[in-house]
């Protein structure tokens, strides 16, 4: 596969020397985590779970926006997968003491969101492999793991306590992506990212952090609805 006439591979390379310059540790231990996130969901054995569990995220999501009843989650072998693997990387790249720094896991999951961790080689309008910046709305996504694991008895604890910090990002993601007035789930594209200043975590984490789980997820639905003029049915 080649995109803007780089292919995987090159991609990979680029994007890992790029990572291994950051001189700042926090930000380059962010943009491993979702380097290897990536990889990590490609890998022959973890892609059939994946996939079940994107394609009931995006389901949910939608229904949780419209306000309908949700429907089947995928089976829990798959949320079981997939949550070793998300959970595996967090623990490894925002680690503490023998736990999940939630708010280091905001603040990475904020600056991916508006367009911080952007690789070099990106620019507007251009895609690439390994941008290092979300690929439109499944960025939604990640809340949805957690709240699908919450659901399911997976992990319960610790999706639990990550549920703020994964949701709350949402509106940053939405001011940087929005794809003007004629806003749609389809948009929010990298070819639509604003420039603006960027988002200082440290401003936001404290107010968005100390919702608890059902503020914020009734937050992420009024953010979810406002974005992608998705309302629930009056008939």
């Amino acid at each position: 596969m080649s995109l803007g006439g780089e292919t995987c591979a090159a991609a990979r390379s680029r994007r890992a020397a790029e990572i291994g310059a950051d001189p700042d540790p926090g930000r380059r231990a962010q943009k491993q985590f979702f380097f290897d996130l990536e990889e990590a969901a490609h890998l022959a054995e973890a892609a059939p779970a994946v996939d079940a569990v994107h394609a009931a995220g995006q389901l949910r999501l939608l229904e949780r926006l419209r306000g309908e009843s949700l429907g089947r989650d995928p089976e829990v072998v798959a949320v079981e997968q997939v949550s070793r693997l998300v959970l595996g990387l967090l623990t490894r790249h925002f680690g503490l003491d023998g736990g999940i720094d939630v708010r280091a896991v905001y603040a990475a999951l904020l600056r991916f969101g508006d367009a911080q961790l952007r690789s070099t080689a990106a620019r507007p309008g251009v895609l690439v492999n390994h941008n290092g910046e979300p690929n439109g709305p499944e960025f939604f996504l990640f809340g949805e793991l957690a709240l699908m694991g919450v659901r399911v008895g997976v992990q319960v604890q610790a999706w639990s306590a990550l549920v703020p910090a994964l949701l709350g990002p949402q509106d940053v993601f939405c001011e940087r992506y929005s794809n003007g007035p004629r806003r749609h789930v389809t948009g929010y594209r990298p070819v639509h990212a604003q420039a603006s200043p960027p988002v200082d975590p440290a401003a936001r984490a404290d107010e968005v952090l100390s919702l608890g789980f059902e503020e914020a997820v009734a937050r992420s639905t009024r953010i979810g609805r406002a974005a992608f003029r998705i309302f629930p049915s009056t008939g």
